[in-house]
């Protein structure tokens, strides 16, 4: 079966964005070695009297902490949702659907980016064609026992 017309073009967003959240993973794990070293970078977050034990900077270093952690699992499920776009792996059309998910929140070149992605992935012959690729050694995987009796 012939390639989806838009498909690679998918495959370059994808690995666009894992390459931009790389950028991301780096400034945040940058703020946070900083912050954990004693290098404040806005002093005054650090030192709040009116919230007692918890200063605001400790909030943001939470909220800087937990969108690191995002930023991770997004670099991991963009990359492999290209890469796999890019070689028609029948695995790749899900991973894409999730790394368009997760575009979503990124307003708003991402929330547009991620609807059109799920619309295009939803295509029945965009999901025909990764329902039809081989996988390792030639063989057609079956995806469902309903498959299984064709």
């Amino acid at each position: 079966m012939q390639k989806p017309q838009h498909l690679s073009l998918i495959a370059v967003w994808q690995l666009l964005s894992a390459a931009a959240s790389l950028i991301g993973i780096l400034g945040s794990a940058l703020i946070l070695v900083m912050v954990f070293n004693g290098h404040h970078i806005i002093p005054w977050l650090f030192f709040d009297p009116f919230l007692g034990s918890i200063s605001m900077g400790e909030v943001v270093v939470v909220f800087i902490g937990l969108g690191f952690l995002f930023m991770i699992v997004y670099f991991l499920v963009s990359l492999i949702a290209g890469i796999g776009s890019l070689q028609g792996k029948s695995w790749a059309r899900g991973l894409g659907i999730i790394h368009a998910v997760l575009s979503i929140p990124n307003f708003p070149v991402g929330t547009v980016i991620g609807v059109l992605i799920i619309a295009y992935l939803g295509k029945p012959e965009v999901s025909d064609y990764f329902n039809n690729q081989k996988g390792p050694g030639g063989y057609q995987p079956v995806l469902s026992p309903a498959g299984a009796n064709q």
